[in-house]
């Protein structure tokens, strides 16, 4: 006899939420979109957050019909700019997560993102060892603060991109080039 073993697909979507409460909030109002569309129900939904934020995180999820784990990182609250830069960038720490090799593609999103369709097409997508970022109009702020004014305005306005929708995959190449973002930030 031949046992034939299915092995499950799982995807992962993940948010982090640290330093202010306020950003508890935002997240609520994410999931709450995302918990509309009961085909995003087969995903597991991470949030990445520090250990006083975890009473209030749990509490989130505990009338939705969603998967979901909670990572913690000790970043503190309090709301200084060594903090508000790890928060930023524990979005790279997504490899440290303990159970990471569960799942075979993972979509990061800002905590300030509405969802409003099923995410599951997004899954599709052949990422092919390569990232995923969503275009963005270029902003002098948030894309462009160290271009000089002839190299901002020589742009196009969509060469830009965010990091606040990352989709990506599971795998020793994009493994090491968040692992390599992380160690060189």
């Amino acid at each position: 006899k031949i046992i034939k073993i299915l092995s499950i697909i799982m995807n992962l979507v993940y948010s982090c939420v640290f330093v202010q409460k306020e950003y508890i909030e935002l997240f609520r109002k994410l999931l709450e979109t995302f918990n509309k569309n009961k085909e995003n129900h087969s995903i597991t939904y991470l949030i990445i957050t520090s250990p006083n934020f975890e009473s209030d995180i749990k509490k989130l999820f505990e009338n939705l019909d969603v998967k979901y784990d909670i990572f913690l990182i000790d970043i503190s609250t309090e709301n200084n700019k060594d903090n508000i830069f790890k928060s930023t960038y524990s979005r790279y720490r997504i490899f440290e997560y303990p159970k990471i090799n569960n799942f075979k593609k993972i979509l990061y999103l800002d905590c300030d993102i509405i969802i409003v369709n099923n995410i599951n097409p997004i899954f599709s997508i052949d990422t092919n060892n390569k990232f995923y970022f969503m275009n963005e109009k270029k902003h002098r702020y948030c894309h462009c603060a160290l271009f000089s004014e002839d190299e901002f305005n020589a742009m196009n306005d969509f060469q830009t991109f965010t990091t606040a929708v990352i989709l990506f995959e599971n795998n020793a190449t994009i493994r090491n080039y968040m692992i390599n973002i992380y160690n060189t930030i």
